[in-house]
């Protein structure tokens, strides 16, 4: 499923000719000893219109929808969420099961056209288990890539083109 998982994103890569997949991760196998995977994919989203033409407020939407979680990536503020329903049909390989995604969605500092888009996608190659325990320990192997993936979106940091380190401060204003 590895493989397959890292064509479509391949593809997708290829498709966009915008260039707003900004990074995509693949392990090189399915997490040992089980039949799950995970992609992680960064992107940037174009923004036409937020309500009042505020992003926090487009951030605070996607909050109360998703029953998310507010939080800061690198200074920035940021709404993260699980999604639980099942994927797209062509979003993921064939045979494959959506287990769940994990979404942060950040402003980009002193950007009002684009938000960062960071997204852990786990699925399992295997039919649903049906013991309780076996769905609990799908669960935990789940809730394990979240916090890893958590620990990721914790180490974004903001960098101009020649590489200084930009730090945003609590009024919104950056620093190097």
């Amino acid at each position: 499923m590895t493989t397959e998982v890292g064509s479509q994103l391949r593809e997708t890569l290829q498709a966009d000719t915008l260039g707003l997949v900004l990074d995509s991760y693949v392990p090189a196998g399915g997490i040992p000893g089980t039949d799950i995977s995970c992609s992680v994919v960064v992107a940037a989203v174009e923004v036409d219109s937020a309500p009042s033409g505020d992003l926090d407020e487009l951030l605070l939407a996607q909050l109360a929808k998703h029953r998310g979680q507010m939080l800061q990536v690198a200074g920035a503020p940021a709404v993260r969420w699980w999604e639980h329903e099942p994927a797209a049909p062509d979003s993921l390989p064939q045979h494959a099961r959506s287990i769940g995604a994990r979404v942060v969605l950040t402003r980009i500092p002193q950007r009002s056209d684009l938000l960062l888009m960071l997204r852990l996608t786990v699925a399992s190659a295997a039919d649903a288990p049906e013991h309780q325990d076996d769905i609990a320990g799908e669960q935990m192997v789940v809730e394990a890539l979240g916090v890893l993936f958590d620990a990721m979106c914790a180490s974004v940091q903001w960098r101009t083109n020649d590489g200084a380190h930009l730090v945003v401060e609590p009024d919104g204003t950056m620093s190097r």
